[in-house]
């Protein structure tokens, strides 16, 4: 309802959570209505928005909790999965090439989604 559909985030990556709709009323004059966890996921300043950037390490579950005009706590969640990134390695690790000296090197990626093409 309010946490929005599971989605997907590149690994480092910002997402925006929840669903762009208007505040109930009892929120405009009370800024706690809202509260998302885990809260050290979120963007500082941001753990008491409808609308919070989160910055996922791994798959996550975030949960919304509202707080209606009656004091009535309701909640809702999203799963965030985390993709990861592409591993890029070289070798050498550390060649040395002089000038007008050419030497061989080879570069492997791994992993990814989608998968990796390289030429």
């Amino acid at each position: 309802m309010w946490a929005g559909p599971d989605r997907q985030v590149c690994a480092g990556d910002t997402i925006l959570l929840g669903v762009s709709q208007t505040m109930p009323p009892h929120c405009i004059s009370d800024p706690y209505c809202f509260r998302w966890e885990p809260a050290h996921l979120i963007l500082p300043g941001d753990e008491y928005e409808l609308q919070p950037r989160a910055i996922p390490t791994q798959d996550t579950w975030f949960v919304i909790y509202m707080t209606d005009g009656q004091g009535n706590i309701l909640s809702d969640s999203v799963f965030v999965a985390v993709i990861p990134g592409p591993v890029i390695t070289s070798q050498p690790a550390d060649a040395s090439i002089c000038s007008g000296g050419s030497h061989t090197l080879s570069l492997n990626a791994t992993g990814g989604n989608p998968s990796l093409t390289y030429q």
